[in-house]
């Protein structure tokens, strides 16, 4: 009971307290939707009417909106700031009236190049000094089986389109081969290099092929492979050998080792000036979106427009703001949370996270086929999850960097952040301690996260505002908005993806086989359910978007198992009002409008569902919004007692 007096209960779930939040809902709520055929239409359907995308965004949401706001906010500590913020900001308020030096230097030296050694080391150049990613690319990561340890990360990729299946000569992707051909030619006609674009296509296509699929990339035990430093400069030893302030290197793990093997095979027998191109356009392109206005609009129109739909390039200011978010982030996040966010909310939030917390020990508990040998495990690492709120302990240090008073352009100041990280980021860090107290997120992003190998769940300061946290509201709305975010980034850690992480953060596996077993029968459920969602008469991919599903359904059940312990001995009308309040708080969540492109474009690489049946899915599966709406067979949105999928 003291919890809930600290939440504030007592006020909160008091008649006057909840009528008065029913009373703004059922003022502002106008619908001709059935709430028992579509709750997603029926909270959401006079905002999908009204609103647009902005013309600068792909699709719009709370998200989105929230984002815009802190611009507003961001805008005014980036024109006031003497360090780095402002350094940034005033260099990329300017646009270079002609094509940079430094790529022509670059170009000049790829031109000169007349054998696979040389053009392995100029790879590594391109990583270390310039922040270009060609094939494949080396950072710090912690180490998935000894999660307290940075190690170096092999990540392959090497793609100018977001995915492989991009590649796959349907005629849905048609059009992006076509824009592709296009945008090559044209940005290649700047810099006077004559690309061959139907071959450099064709090289795309081989490697799109030995490419992990969106889906393999979430199975942490397919990423997961250890090579020895020593066999991996047998892969590539030019590259290895140019490495920039390497020492002694023990190992890496490598994400995609079949494209590995493929280098270490054919690399040799690729064609050199076909490889020169690829890796002058994956220079080129790098940093297009920096260069002179025709460049940027060129960038823009095919990978902004063409692959997402967006109609409008940002404003300068905004592209300004996002150069700061992408370089260093941490400097302006920590302003921003000391002028805007307030502290106190940490004691609220820790609090529900309590509650959250007791109904998935109970899930837990009640589970009906998890072996108690296994339960034990789940426990600890129930017990062991870490929670922050508002900005992290710790920030990113940026000592020693920029100390140059004068940069030609913005391309001349981002090649010297390029090569500073490099070596106080990645080099640096190789093989030593993991910081639990940093974050991989900066505190003003509208977002969360669940980091599998600290067991740590992040919520930044940008996403604890309204509609996402309101402390005006009452306790149920609350814990149908951000008491369902947390249970989902806490369900995370038993996911089809999380589970395979124990309670120490590291890859192993702590189920038995009959858990194991058990436990993918009810995944497939889930699976079968959302593939029956159909977008541009496409199904939504159950694999992919599988850790998602199991989260959302998963939130929303501990969640409203918390409220009812909360309301269950109320008056039926209290009642009613709370559970209004908790879903339709709920349902507008992920509320979305999303251009054409972007749909098949998500359709393909997001881990997330469509907005409507990322709401009305969970909602389904859940027995307090079955009752609360008093369902029956006839109602599209019911779900009979046996058929709600309970994982967690």
């Amino acid at each position: 009971m003291s919890l809930l007096l600290k939440l504030g209960a007592a006020s909160v779930i008091g008649a006057g307290a909840i009528s008065g939040s029913y009373y703004l809902y059922k003022k502002y709520r106008k619908s001709d939707v059935d709430p028992k055929d579509n709750y997603y239409l029926y909270v959401n359907g006079e905002w999908l009417k009204n609103t647009k995308i902005p013309s600068e965004f792909a699709q719009y949401t709370n998200f989105h909106k929230l984002m815009v706001d802190n611009r507003n906010k961001l805008i005014d500590i980036a024109k006031s700031d003497e360090n780095n913020v402002g350094k940034v900001y005033k260099m990329s308020m300017n646009v270079p009236e002609q094509p940079s030096n430094n790529l022509k230097e670059v170009l000049e030296r790829l031109n000169h190049i007349s054998n696979h050694k040389d053009l392995q080391k100029e790879m590594a150049i391109l990583w270390c000094d310039y922040g270009v990613n060609t094939m494949f690319y080396l950072i710090s990561r912690p180490d998935d089986k000894q999660s307290d340890l940075l190690v170096p990360t092999v990540i392959m990729s090497g793609l100018n389109l977001p995915d492989k299946s991009y590649y796959d000569g349907s005629n849905d992707h048609a059009i992006h081969k076509d824009a592709y051909i296009n945008y090559v030619n044209k940005i290649g006609n700047i810099y006077n290099v004559e690309f061959n674009a139907l071959n450099l296509w064709k090289f795309e296509e081989t490697l799109a092929e030995k490419h992990l699929t969106p889906t393999q990339k979430r199975d942490p035990d397919l990423t997961y492979n250890k090579v020895s430093w020593t066999d991996f400069m047998k892969y590539f030893p030019s590259y290895c050998e140019n490495l920039r302030n390497i020492s002694k290197m023990d190992y890496v793990v490598v994400d995609n080792i079949g494209l590995c093997n493929f280098y270490r095979d054919e690399f040799e027998k690729l064609d050199l000036e076909t490889m020169k191109e690829y890796v002058k356009l994956r220079l080129i392109d790098h940093y297009a979106k920096y260069d002179t206005q025709q460049q940027r609009d060129l960038h823009f129109e095919f990978h902004e427009k063409v692959l997402s739909g967006i109609q409008k390039p940002k404003e300068l200011w905004k592209f300004a703001l996002d150069n700061i978010d992408q370089l260093i982030g941490d400097e302006i996040g920590k302003i921003y949370v000391e002028k805007y966010y307030p502290e106190s909310n940490r004691v609220f939030l820790n609090n529900m996270v309590g509650l959250i917390k007791i109904q998935l020990k109970r899930s837990i508990e009640l589970n009906d086929w998890m072996a108690s040998s296994t339960k034990t495990i789940a426990y600890e690492k129930l017990d062991s999850m870490k929670f922050d709120f508002g900005s992290s302990e710790e920030y990113h240090k940026f000592d020693g960097l920029w100390e140059k008073n004068e940069y030609a352009n913005l391309i001349d100041m981002i090649n010297d952040y390029y090569s500073w990280y490099w070596v106080n980021n990645h080099v640096n860090k190789f093989y030593t301690k993991v910081n639990p107290k940093l974050w991989d997120m900066c505190p003003h992003i509208v977002n969360a996260y669940y980091d599998s190998s600290l067991n740590k769940m992040v919520f930044p300061a940008g996403i604890l505002q309204p509609p996402f946290f309101d402390m005006s509201k009452d306790i149920s709305y609350n814990l149908g908005t951000i008491g369902m975010i947390i249970g989902h980034e806490m369900i995370h850690g038993f996911d089809d993806q999380g589970r395979k992480y124990d309670q120490h953060g590291n890859l192993r596996d702590w189920w038995s086989v009959e858990d194991d077993e058990k436990f993918k029968r009810k995944a497939q459920i889930v699976k079968e359910q959302y593939e029956k969602v159909l977008v541009q008469g496409k199904p939504v991919n159950g694999d992919l978007t599988m850790g998602e599903n199991i989260a959302d359904i998963g939130g929303l059940k501990l969640a409203s198992e918390a409220l009812y312990c909360i309301i269950k001995d109320k008056s039926d009308e209290e009642k009613e009002v709370a559970w209004r309040s908790f879903f339709e708080g709920y349902a507008q969540l992920f509320k979305a409008l999303r251009t054409p492109e972007i749909e098949l474009k998500f359709l393909t690489i997001d881990p997330h569902s469509p907005t409507e049946a990322r709401t009305n899915i969970p909602l389904k599966n859940n027995i307090h919004f079955q009752r609360f709406l008093k369902m029956n067979e006839s109602d599209k949105m019911y779900m009979s007692d046996s058929d709600i999928i309970n994982i967690w």
